[in-house]
C-alpha cells in the first residue's frame, strides 16, 4: 500500500500553468497556485486541464462550475471493473479535484471583483451572499448525494399481528444463510480445484480457455441460485461484430455475475491485490480481460491502444465494461467516462439493468466490505432484476466522443427508469481534508487583505 500511495503522489505531481497578469489579485492567485501545488502535490493525471477543449459546450452549459472542474479532471480517466478501485488512487483523485477546486475558485473571484473600483464593504457582501448562496443551493438540490445514498428500510413491523409474522420471517431467512452459505463454500471447493486442473490438460491453450470459460458461466449461475436470483432479460443480445463493447450501468459486483452467467464477458479494470488479484490472474485469466494500473501512465495510454486491437477481433469474446467507474444505489446513473466511446468505429452495446428493492437491496455502498455484502445478500429473501439489452448504437457524423457517451447514458437511464446525472462519479470519493480548507481560508484572507492595502 506505501507503494500505491507513493504513486499517487507522483501521480498527481504534474506543473500546473497559471496565468499571471499585472493585476495584482491575479498575480497573488498565481502565487497562492504554486503554494498549494508544492505542498499537496495535487494536480490533474493528464497534463494542464485548463487548456483542455471542450467540444461539448451544449452538455456543460447546465453543469456548475464544481462539477466541470471534476469533470476536467477525470474524464479521460477510463472506466472501472466491477471490482472497484484502490486506495493509492483515491488519494490521487482526492488531490486532483482539491487543487483544481481551488484554482478555479481563485480564478473566479479573481473576475468578480475590480479591486480599483469595489468598496471594501461591497466586496466582503458579494463574497458573504455568493458563498451562502452556494452552500444553500448544496443542501436544498443535493443530487449528488442521491447517487449513493444506502436506502433505509420502512419500519412496517412494529404492531402485535405483524411482528410474529416478521420474526418468523427472521428466522427463516437464517436458516436459508445457512443452506446458501453452505451452497456458496461447496461449490467453490469444487470449482477451484477442476478450473486449475484443466490448465494441467495437454490441449491447446484455446481450448481450454473454452472448457475453463463453461466451468465460469456454470458457477455463475450457482451463486445466481445461493440469491434465489429472479432474472428477466428484455431485448435481443447484438450478434458479433468487430468493434463491439458492451456497457452497463453499475451497481454492485451481482452486475458482473448476473451477466457473466448468461454469456461471457471479458472486462477492462484496475489491477488488484490480495485475494482479487488471484481472482483476476488465475481465474478470469481464460477471459483474456485487459487490467492495468490506473496510477501509471504508460499503461494507461498503453492500454487504449490494446483497446482497440482487443475489440477489432470478433474471434474473442466481448468487452464489458461499466463506464460510470463507480458503483451508484439503482436510482440514477452518473457520468460516463469516455474510454470506451473513444475507440474508433466503434459499436456500443448498451444494457440496462434495474434492481427491484422490495425483496433485497443490491447497492454495493463503499463503506461495506465484500464480505459483508455477501453476508447480506445471502439474508435477504432473493434478488429481483430485469436486464434490457438495448439495439447497438454507433458515434454520428459530427458527434463529440462526450455527446456520445452522454447520449448513451441517457438511453440507458431511460429503459431502466433512472435519473440521468452529469455528476462525475469519482467525486464519492472526495472528502475535503484540512490542508484543502485552509487554503480556502488563505484564499478569501489574501484578498480581504488586499482590499485593505488598495482602500
Amino acid at each position: 500500500m506505501d507503494n500505491e500511495e507513493n504513486s499517487a503522489s507522483n501521480l498527481a505531481d504534474t506543473v500546473i500553468d497559471t496565468d499571471s497578469s499585472n493585476h495584482p489579485m491575479k498575480l497573488s492567485i498565481a502565487t497562492q497556485e504554486a503554494s498549494i501545488s508544492d505542498n499537496s502535490g495535487a494536480n490533474s493525471p493528464d497534463g494542464d486541464v485548463s487548456n483542455r477543449t471542450d467540444s461539448s459546450s451544449s452538455l456543460d452549459s447546465t453543469r456548475s462550475s464544481t462539477e466541470q472542474i471534476v469533470r476536467n479532471a477525470t474524464y479521460h480517466m477510463l472506466p472501472s471493473s466491477p471490482l472497484g478501485i484502490n486506495k493509492g488512487y483515491r488519494m490521487a483523485v482526492t488531490k486532483c479535484i482539491e487543487h483544481e477546486i481551488l484554482k478555479k475558485e481563485t480564478q473566479r473571484e479573481a473576475a468578480a471583483f475590480d479591486l480599483s473600483l469595489a468598496s471594501p464593504l461591497a466586496t466582503v457582501a458579494a463574497l458573504a451572499l455568493g458563498t451562502g448562496f452556494n452552500a444553500a443551493q448544496a443542501m436544498v438540490t443535493d443530487d449528488f448525494n442521491s447517487c449513493f445514498m444506502t436506502r433505509t428500510p420502512q419500519q412496517w413491523n412494529w404492531n402485535l399481528y405483524l411482528m410474529p409474522l416478521w420474526l418468523c420471517g427472521m428466522v427463516i431467512r437464517m436458516f436459508l444463510w445457512v443452506i446458501r452459505l453452505s451452497v456458496f463454500l461447496f461449490s467453490a471447493a469444487i470449482f477451484v480445484p477442476s478450473f486449475m486442473a484443466v490448465g494441467l490438460f495437454p490441449l491447446k491453450v484455446a481450448a481450454k480457455h473454452v472448457i475453463q470459460r463453461k466451468m465460469i458461466q456454470m458457477e455463475a449461475r450457482v451463486i445466481n441460485l445461493t440469491w434465489f436470483a429472479v432474472i428477466k432479460y428484455h431485448g435481443v443480445i447484438p450478434r458479433r461484430r468487430p468493434n463491439q463493447i458492451f456497457v452497463c450501468n453499475h451497481t454492485t459486483l451481482i452486475d458482473f455475475v448476473l451477466l457473466e452467467s448468461l454469456m461471457p464477458f471479458a472486462t477492462v479494470g484496475q489491477k488488484q491485490g490480495g485475494w482479487i488479484g488471484f481472482i483476476q490472474n488465475r481465474i478470469l485469466a481464460c477471459m483474456e480481460p485487459l487490467w492495468f494500473d490506473r496510477l501509471v501512465a504508460k499503461q494507461r495510454a498503453l492500454l487504449t491502444t490494446q483497446l482497440k486491437e482487443r475489440v477489432s477481433d470478433d474471434t474473442k469474446i466481448p468487452i464489458l465494461v461499466f463506464p460510470e467507474g463507480v458503483c451508484t444505489n439503482n436510482t440514477s446513473t452518473v457520468q460516463f467516462k469516455r474510454g470506451a466511446f473513444d475507440v474508433p468505429d466503434v459499436e456500443i452495446c448498451p444494457i440496462a439493468i434495474k434492481y427491484n428493492n422490495l425483496f433485497c437491496d443490491a447497492y454495493w455502498h463503499v463503506g461495506e466490505t465484500f464480505w459483508s455484502y455477501c453476508c447480506r445478500i445471502w439474508y435477504c429473501w432473493c434478488v429481483v432484476v430485469e436486464i434490457s439489452f438495448l439495439p447497438p448504437q454507433t458515434r454520428q457524423e459530427g458527434e463529440a466522443v462526450e455527446e456520445f457517451a452522454s447520449r448513451v447514458q441517457r438511453l440507458i437511464s431511460d429503459k431502466a427508469g433512472l435519473k440521468f446525472t452529469t455528476h462525475n462519479g469519482y467525486m464519492k470519493y472526495f472528502r475535503p481534508n484540512q490542508r484543502f480548507v485552509e487554503a480556502r481560508q488563505a484564499t478569501l484572507s489574501r484578498v480581504l487583505a488586499e482590499l485593505s492595502d488598495l482602500n
